[in-house]
């Protein structure tokens, strides 16, 4: 069975994406991953933390 994207989030630099993705995977949270996908303000919020640093 071939891997499904499920959520594409575009960032500004690999950096910004590298935290993104730890932090993420550092949630273990299957509703927080699903929120990610439902709510656009949660994501860009995220980014921007990401930015910001």
């Amino acid at each position: 069975m071939p891997w499904e994207y499920f959520l594409i989030m575009e960032v500004p630099n690999n950096r910004v994406g590298l935290r993104l993705e730890k932090h993420i995977k550092r949630m273990k949270s299957r509703k927080y991953i699903q929120n990610l996908k439902d709510y656009q303000d949660l994501r860009t919020k995220l980014i921007n933390r990401f930015t910001d640093e």
